[in-house]
């Protein structure tokens, strides 16, 4: 069917049953947009025919219900279901929202598929602002509020004045009836936490621009204990979509945010835990050094660098002599005080950048990135490759220790390869020392 040929069809829709009808009906494409609309629903929310006729019924729809109304569209056209009912607020042209029952369902073409949607719009505001009988709607108000748990209170719309709140309220606040109804109730913001006192001011200064709001606050109740509140609240206007009243809550949840507190404190507990269980494994518990995992892991490092950009390094791997003899003629404490300070030694001869690693007993690697054999030979020359330990007032301990150096090259295919090279030049010069 052409465009012509559809427009011409919907206007034959507008008959007198249809334009006159009591209540409001309308025609919408299935983007939503309003092709026809009779004189009741014009009269209801104050458009005229061309208005309406340049409107979607999303840009009418309070913004809380469109999700709703669109998935109910989709269902239709998919033919999921045949009518859909709602109970929706539509915001006239004077910006004010009426209540209305809704009610759509799909005109299909001669081959079934959805053509356009038929929507019905009764007003309900008289049904939805209230029971007549003051009394009743009172006591029904009450019933419903001291059912819930949460608290629940309700004030003028300037939020002066407290007109209810529930048990709930008197209890999480630990405040009387009587100081929760005094003439101005922005004295209960007293009890608000101070560092928390400006957020709450200033969701109250805006509450008439927004139906609806949201926030959370702590408060200190009279015998100091604090308290962390989820509020939310509504505003309640009458049938000419007047602000009356403020309809609010707040949700006690103390007890959810001490275990968050008291969870986020224990992962910062075994995170700090963790990193020195990192640190410890990386170190030689003895001597403080690295022990042989972390060493080695610098040493891969270097091997790479190589590897991938020829930045050279040296490795220099080091042997206590007679290391045995002080274990045999002064026992163990004195080797360990000697293998401490063979570690200290040599910190304060090497740099920032190089690494010591014990490798095990009394053996140890020195890792010198971005130097070569001539450059480490050099630090050695330097070095006397003796050190003296004093264990106690009457006993000192001067040792020596052979050492081998081997550059990072291509002849070494792996870092193990690399290491025994800087072991049996080690090992060489160690002969010599016995000979």
């Amino acid at each position: 069917m052409s465009l012509h040929k559809d427009l011409s069809t919907i206007e034959q829709l507008n008959t007198g049953a249809f334009k006159y009808a009591a209540v409001g009906l309308a025609y919408l494409d299935l983007n939503g947009r309003f092709i026809l609309s009779n004189s009741a629903l014009q009269s209801l929310l104050d458009y005229s025919e061309t208005r309406f006729k340049t409107l979607l019924l999303n840009e009418i729809l309070h913004p809380s219900e469109t999700d709703e109304i669109n998935i109910s569209v989709q269902e239709l056209i998919s033919g999921k279901v045949k009518k859909s009912l709602h109970q929706v607020r539509l915001f006239n042209n004077n910006g004010q929202h009426t209540w209305l029952r809704l009610t759509m369902s799909c005109m299909p073409d001669a081959k079934g598929k959805a053509q356009y949607i038929i929507a019905v719009l009764e007003d309900m505001s008289e049904q939805i602002h209230g029971i007549d009988h003051p009394t009743i709607s009172r006591q029904l108000f009450e019933a419903i509020a001291e059912s819930i748990p949460a608290t629940v209170w309700l004030s003028d719309i300037e939020g002066n004045k407290m007109h209810f709140v529930n048990q709930a309220f008197l209890d999480t606040w630990h405040i009387s009836k009587e100081e929760a109804y005094q003439d101005d109730a922005k004295i209960l913001l007293k009890y608000v936490h101070p560092d928390d006192q400006e957020s709450v001011s200033a969701v109250i200064n805006q509450l008439q621009k927004n139906d609806r709001w949201n926030n959370n606050f702590r408060i200190i109740t009279p015998d100091n204990k604090i308290r962390y509140l989820e509020s939310s609240g509504v505003i309640l206007r009458d049938k000419n979509g007047k602000a009356s009243y403020l309809l609010g809550t707040h949700q006690d949840i103390s007890n959810n945010v001490i275990r968050t507190v008291k969870l986020e404190n224990l992962n910062q507990q075994l995170q700090a835990s963790y990193e020195e269980v990192t640190r410890l494994n990386q170190f030689d518990t003895l001597t403080a050094c690295f022990n042989r995992t972390a060493v080695l892991v610098y040493i891969s490092n270097a091997f790479y660098q190589f590897s991938r950009y020829q930045i050279p390094s040296s490795v220099i791997f080091i042997d206590l002599n007679k290391f045995k003899d002080v274990n045999d003629q002064h026992g163990h404490h004195a080797g360990d005080l000697v293998l401490k300070e063979f570690v200290q030694h040599m910190q304060k001869r090497i740099r920032q950048t190089d690494t010591i690693g014990r490798l095990g007993g009394d053996e140890f690697i020195l890792l010198f990135p971005g130097t070569n054999a001539a450059n480490s030979e050099l630090f050695l020359q330097k070095e006397k490759q003796e050190f003296t330990t004093i264990i106690n007032k009457d006993l000192s301990i001067t040792l020596s220790y052979s050492a081998g150096i081997s550059e990072c090259d291509f002849s070494s295919n792996t870092v193990e390869e690399w290491i025994d090279s800087a072991d049996r030049k080690m090992y060489q010069q160690k002969s010599t020392f016995h000979t």
